[in-house]
Formats: structure tokens, sequence, C-alpha cells
């Protein structure tokens, strides 16, 4: 059991541990999800350990979608989020781009974001931002992303 030629990876994502009322240890799977475990031995689901999401009926990386988006020239940084409008779930892009944003720019980048990853992992809309807004720690501030649009692009 692990992966092919890679003992580092396996000995990371196949942990070998014992349970309190275990004489061996058990060899046990990193799912990426986060759970507690109860006093009486069963377990309560938290949340992922990642930034996949369930869009469409599939599990997305939203990393992936980030990445295929920085690949275009203009993009300096791109940050994807799923938002509920109208009761639907929808992949947003956010784009921070070098010039002036303009409707033909984010429609231009909503293709490239389309062409580079899986129709399903396409965003519905793309969003151009002169920056992105940071906490005051450094990292996205993904709450105030929504107030800062200034161009967008949706999907047909």
């Amino acid at each position: 059991m692990g992966y092919h030629r890679r003992p580092d990876l396996t000995a990371e994502r196949f942990r070998r541990l014992r349970l309190d009322d275990d004489t061996d240890h058990r060899i046990w799977y990193r799912s990426g999800d986060i759970a507690r475990r109860l006093p009486d031995g069963t377990y309560v689901y938290l949340r992922r350990d990642d930034w996949q999401v369930n869009l469409r009926g599939f599990r997305i990386e939203q990393g992936e979608v980030e990445v295929a988006m920085r690949s275009e020239a203009s993009v300096r940084e791109a940050v994807a989020m799923i938002e509920e409008v109208s009761g639907e779930s929808i992949l947003v892009m956010y784009a921070m781009v070098d010039g002036p944003a303009e409707d033909v720019l984010a429609a231009h980048l909503r293709q490239w974001c389309v062409a580079g990853v899986p129709a399903h992992m396409a965003p519905n809309r793309v969003v151009l931002l002169s920056e992105i807004p940071l906490s005051p720690s450094g990292k996205v501030d993904r709450a105030r992303l929504r107030s800062d649009s200034t161009r967008t692009a949706a999907a047909p």
C-alpha cells in the first residue's frame, strides 16, 4: 500500500497509529477531513483541511483554478471562491491584473481559464481588481472580496 517509489509521500499520507484499545499499529489514510473523536469512540466531522469544495456534483480544488488563471501573463494574483447567488453555488474568480480593468479583459480571462481547466472547474464569473484585499496578517481577506469588484465577465 502506498505511492509508487515515493516512500516519503506514503509515510505522510498513510500514518501508522495505535488507538488506546489497540495492541498493534494500524495504517490510517489521511483524507483531508478534520474530525474529532468523541468520548464514546465515534467521530464527528468538522471540516475539510484544504480548499476542496463540492461544486456541480464534482470535488474541485480551488487552487487548481487559481493556477490556471495565474498562467495568463496579465494576471498578478488570483483567488477562487464559491459564492451563493439566487440560491445557487457559483465559482467566482477574483483576479488582480496589470493595467486597466476592462470588460473585454474580464471576458478574455474567463475564456483563458475555461481553456485551462476541465469544464466542471470553469469559473462562472471573473471579477477584476486592481488589488486583492489583505488582512492585517497579510492573508487574503475573502470577506472583503465580494464588495471590492470593479468589472466582471459572467458565464453565457
